[in-house]
């Protein structure tokens, strides 16, 4: 694999484990804990970052190939970082990646291994000429590069971290 890549996915390897720590020491009442009908719960939360990684894996399995991205899709993606770096709350752009509910801690762990098992072997055959090739078809900013596609599941699940944090701070959580 590309170094640059494998720092990527190294990356956000670890920061899947330092997430998937925190909730296995919260209780079960505590990761399905909702702060109100109709938010998320931690175990929500995971069950989301999961459903987007198993569709980034999914969607990149086959070979990169198009055209360098143009200018205005690295504004979008930039666009992107920014709102998922910020504490805006944003809709779930595509139902796909809304959770069920009704999954179960060690289920979601073993999905998410596996996704990024796909993920990692489909990066393992890329050359340095494939990085800079739209891949992924992010549902509101478009095409993203590989190494676009990795920032965004890093930027994503940071920004999901901060919604776990919150869910902890909200009244009645413990």
């Amino acid at each position: 694999m590309l170094p640059a890549l494998a720092r990527d996915l190294e990356r956000l390897e670890a920061r899947r484990r330092v997430l998937l720590a925190r909730v296995r020491a919260l209780t079960p009442g505590q990761r399905t804990f909702r702060p109100a009908p109709d938010r998320w719960s931690v175990l929500d939360v995971v069950e989301h970052l999961v459903l987007v990684d198993e569709a980034a894996s999914g969607a990149v399995r086959g070979p990169a190939g198009g055209a360098p991205r143009p200018a205005a899709g690295r504004l979008r993606y930039l666009g992107l970082l920014a709102v998922l770096r910020s504490p805006i709350r944003v809709r779930v752009p595509t139902r796909a990646v809304l959770p069920s509910g009704g999954a179960d801690l060690a289920g979601l762990e073993a999905r998410w291994v596996e996704a990024r098992a796909a993920l990692a072997e489909w990066l393992e055959g890329l050359g340095p000429e494939m990085v800079r090739r739209p891949v992924f078809r992010h549902p509101v900013v478009g095409w993203l590069t590989v190494r676009q596609t990795l920032g965004f599941l890093g930027a994503h699940q940071a920004h999901h971290e901060a919604q776990v944090r919150r869910i902890e701070r909200a009244p009645g959580f413990r």
